[in-house]
């Protein structure tokens, strides 16, 4: 005989915890006077009075399919006007305009050291220096872009 608390029995069936209290609170299960759960005991009195044992209910009816329908067109109503009123953008959207920008920064720095390299040593250095910016550019990038371990594994 295997015992638990309701949480338990919620996980041990894939429910959640407010579940179990209904079951309890209508009689579908019944708890032990210590008030633990017999989860054989409670999954036999589950399969006798029927229903869907994975969300908890029985057999829909159509008063309940009518509200839950009423209720999925409310949030829909919700996000359609949170849309409409600039609250929400599209994640395509925003995924371009992110795509756009790192794109920007990433040209912007790697022209720095094109512009920096010459002023910041002589013409004899400019080369080795410009070289140092380039690669500490270069990894910052790809340090930032997450792609830094996978290409020195490539190399």
């Amino acid at each position: 005989m295997r015992q638990g608390s309701q949480r338990g029995y919620a996980k041990h069936q894939g429910v959640t915890h407010r579940t179990v209290q209904k079951w309890l609170a209508v009689g579908r299960i019944t708890a032990l006077p210590s008030g633990k759960i017999d989860f054989d005991a409670a999954d036999a009195e589950l399969n006798a009075s029927g229903g869907d044992r994975r969300n908890g209910r029985r057999p829909r009816t159509l008063v309940e399919a009518q509200r839950q329908l009423v209720m999925l067109k409310t949030r829909l109503a919700r996000l359609e006007y949170a849309r409409r009123a600039g609250q929400l953008i599209p994640a395509a959207d925003v995924k371009q305009a992110a795509f756009s920008e790192a794109r920007r920064f990433r040209d912007r720095m790697l022209t720095i050291p094109d512009r920096i390299a010459p002023v910041v040593s002589s013409p004899d250095e400019c080369d080795r220096v410009y070289a140092l910016l380039s690669q500490e550019i270069h990894n910052a990038l790809l340090e930032l872009s997450g792609t830094r371990g996978e290409e020195a594994t490539a190399s």
